[in-house]
């Protein structure tokens, strides 16, 4: 997990390393925005729902996880790529 946020070092390994020549605090920033984007999607989801049962109440988690995992890998890759053009 790590790893995948950017957080662990970058590893050579790959053509093109997770967050590379991303800076620390920009990928802060990336995290922080868009965990709280997906507490806000848990939230706004668990109010749509009426009073959930058991196999029902992971749904509001799973809609907040897809939404981080989702949006702060388009905004890796976007960063990413818009550092290889502009370098």
């Amino acid at each position: 997990m790590l790893r995948w946020l950017g957080l662990a070092g970058e590893d050579s390994s790959e053509p093109i390393p997770f967050w590379a020549g991303v800076s620390l605090r920009t990928r802060i920033w990336v995290g922080l925005g868009w965990l709280l984007v997906s507490v806000g999607s848990f939230f706004w989801v668990n109010s749509l729902l009426p009073a959930l049962e058991k196999p029902a109440s992971a749904i509001p988690l799973l809609v907040a996880v897809l939404v981080f995992a989702a949006g702060s890998s388009m905004t890796e890759r976007s960063l990413v790529r818009i550092r290889s053009t502009h370098s």
